[in-house]
């Protein structure tokens, strides 16, 4: 499943990240807006946490790969 936060708003206009939801959409749905409610905040949506995997770029791939990379002259002229 997907992890997810939500972003809530205060009174006077900052944002607010509210983590530790459920991983299930509609339960971290309630658990904001609760949350949001207790806090006197304003609910603003729901999104899931970014890819935090990281990989290697497409130019390091191609120069493991033995692969001619576009500028190396080496290719289809």
């Amino acid at each position: 499943m997907q992890k997810l936060y939500a972003i809530a708003q205060t009174q006077t206009g900052k944002s607010v990240v509210i983590d530790n939801l459920s991983d299930f959409y509609p339960t971290a749905l309630r658990q904001a807006q609760e949350q949001c409610a207790k806090q006197d905040l304003i609910f603003q949506g729901i999104r899931p946490v970014g890819n935090v995997e990281k990989k290697e770029s497409t130019m390091q791939k191609r120069f493991s790969s033995g692969l001619p990379t576009p500028r190396s002259g080496k290719g289809k002229r």
